[in-house]
């Protein structure tokens, strides 16, 4: 189960600060939406302990993910929004194929 309290980052001169509670259990889904800027991403890098909390709290099954950021990141699959393969392949072509 991952759950945030009251989260915020600094991004450059930024800061975003998320008034929130919520819990993300197995085979939850939230939807994110707002205008740009409105800290959608920096909310996403935050659960995934891509950047650091600059205050609040974020756990997984309880424990706080600044404990093993590492960790934290290898159960989770973040995909962002810049192009991070080819930027000119399908995904078709830059998915592997499958084992014959």
């Amino acid at each position: 189960m991952l759950e945030a309290h009251n989260s915020a980052c600094i991004r450059g001169a930024m800061d975003s600060v998320f008034g929130h509670r919520f819990l993300l259990e197995e085979g939850d889904v939230r939807l994110l939406h707002g205008p740009n800027g409105s800290g959608k991403s920096s909310l996403m890098r935050l659960l995934a302990a891509f950047l650091p909390p600059a205050m609040g709290e974020i756990t997984w099954d309880g424990v706080d993910i600044r404990t093993s950021p590492g960790e934290h990141r290898s159960r989770l699959h973040y995909v962002g929004h810049a192009d991070g393969i080819k930027a000119l392949l399908s995904v078709k072509e830059t998915w592997p194929s499958p084992a014959p």
